[in-house]
């Protein structure tokens, strides 16, 4: 079995990618809240579901991670 490899399994890369993805996402929740609205990613696959929730809860980012089935 292959694992994939999502760019949104964040302790799996290097911090400058953390930091990249920390960025967007603090930019998002940043507009968002100006308008009083909330963000919503979704991702594909449970891991990284669950590696985002536990980064946004960390870095207090307040983005809600939500798994998407195709």
């Amino acid at each position: 079995i292959v694992e994939k490899s999502s760019i949104y399994h964040v302790y799996d890369k290097p911090p400058v990618l953390r930091t990249n993805i920390l960025n967007e996402a603090k930019d998002q929740a940043a507009v968002a809240k100006k308008y009083g609205l909330k963000v919503e990613w979704l991702v594909s696959d449970e891991k990284a579901v669950d590696h985002l929730t536990r980064f946004f809860t960390e870095e207090k980012v307040e983005i809600i991670v939500k798994l998407f089935t195709e």
